[in-house]
């Protein structure tokens, strides 16, 4: 005769797999409805990468903020330095799917982003460090760091043509 196992055991071991399955089922069913970037089959392969970070919404919402109201500048600012970060990881996603002729000026373009997105850091920085004195200042370099990381992407976009 054979070893009889605990009821416990078979329970947790069942709840287990019934997991694996339903974990399984989700990813095959998200992995059917992406399209297969960069193949053949996918016209939009190589169509700019939009999203809210070409959005002026979050900028036009805190570029007039005073000092005062510096707490939700920054989240703003931050929110933009994380939609820029999403687009970053699609551009590198696209990236292994270009052909060999367009990949000199795409890493060109990128570097460009990438530049943009240390500034962003560097503004946030010293954003949270601002005085009433230095406030506008600042207001005006992450202004102008924003519109360059929007004008980087733009050309990485324009640079898989």
């Amino acid at each position: 005769m054979g070893m009889k196992l605990p009821s416990a055991y078979i329970q947790l071991t069942m709840t287990v797999l019934a997991l694996v399955i339903a974990l399984a089922a989700l990813a095959t069913l998200h992995a059917s409805e992406a399209p297969a970037i960069g193949s053949d089959r996918d016209p939009a392969a190589l169509q700019p990468v939009r999203g809210a970070f070409l959005s002026t919404d979050i900028w036009q919402e805190i570029e007039n903020d005073s000092f005062s109201q510096r707490a939700d500048f920054l989240r703003g600012y931050t929110q933009l330095r994380t939609n820029l970060d999403a687009r970053i990881r699609k551009f590198d996603g696209r990236r292994a799917t270009l052909p060999e002729d367009f990949t000199q000026d795409w890493d060109f373009a990128m570097k460009d982003v990438r530049t943009a997105r240390a500034d962003f850091d560097d503004k946030l920085a010293r954003l949270k460090h601002a005085t009433p004195d230095t406030w506008n200042d600042l207001k005006e370099q992450a202004a102008a760091t924003w519109n360059h990381a929007e004008e980087a992407c733009d050309k990485v976009d324009q640079a898989a043509y």
